[in-house]
């Protein structure tokens, strides 16, 4: 009767044992995952050149240690337009940190505009300490490389000879006649063979735009 006494009391430390966390989330390396990037806005909505990707990672993660930045286990493979082909540059991420009801969901935040082609490594050794290399995961953005180049700020023309050459033609009062752009704006769409949901959307979008400004 003793052995089966100490056999039940075994049984009991178990099941409180269990519930009182045994079973919780088991927390290992990431293997791999899915990442978004869009482009960062400031209060008054106006777009920033800055870029926010949400990672989510395909298990729940937990940092080894509070002692290391969570951001330093990131980095980015970003490619951009040069004026002879599109190259790659190593971007290291501003801050890292997780979201606030999920263990597999991480903010990034960057200092530039992430495109689609972007590549994101995460170190395997910040959520496990026995593992070694990185994971790759490629990043889905609403942007291209040229979307880019556009966004990033204003161009510069390389060679001035290129616009220097000839005498531009005199602003007419049809230039100043918003009515008269947005039907020149209609017919350029409809030579381009655009279709009409997407010139409805840029009619829309032009008629959005203040008077002073398309004048």
């Amino acid at each position: 009767m003793r052995i089966a006494g100490m056999g039940v009391s075994l049984t009991l430390f178990i099941v409180i044992a269990l519930a009182c966390g045994g079973s919780g989330t088991t927390f290992t390396a990431p293997q791999g995952g899915s990442a978004t990037a869009s482009r960062d806005l400031d209060p008054n909505g106006n777009p920033l050149l800055s870029s926010t990707i949400i990672l989510r990672f395909d298990r729940p993660v937990e940092l080894v240690s509070d002692q290391v930045p969570l951001a330093s286990f990131f980095e980015l493979e970003v490619p951009f337009a040069s004026a002879e082909e599109v190259k790659t540059q190593r971007v290291l991420v501003k801050s890292a940190q997780f979201a606030a009801d999920s263990q597999r969901e991480v903010n990034l935040v960057v200092d530039r505009l992430v495109p689609v082609g972007t590549k994101l490594f995460v170190s395997q050794k910040g959520f496990e300490r026995e593992k070694t290399g990185q994971i790759e995961i490629d990043v889905e953005s609403d942007l291209d490389v040229i979307g880019v180049l556009f966004a990033g700020g204003a161009l510069i023309v390389a060679d001035p000879a290129v616009v220097a050459n000839g005498t531009p033609p005199e602003v007419t009062d049809a230039d100043r006649d918003p009515s008269v752009q947005r039907s020149a704006l209609e017919e350029h769409l409809e030579t381009r063979g655009t279709d009409p949901e997407t010139t409805q959307r840029a009619l829309a979008i032009y008629d959005a735009i203040p008077e002073t400004i398309v004048t």
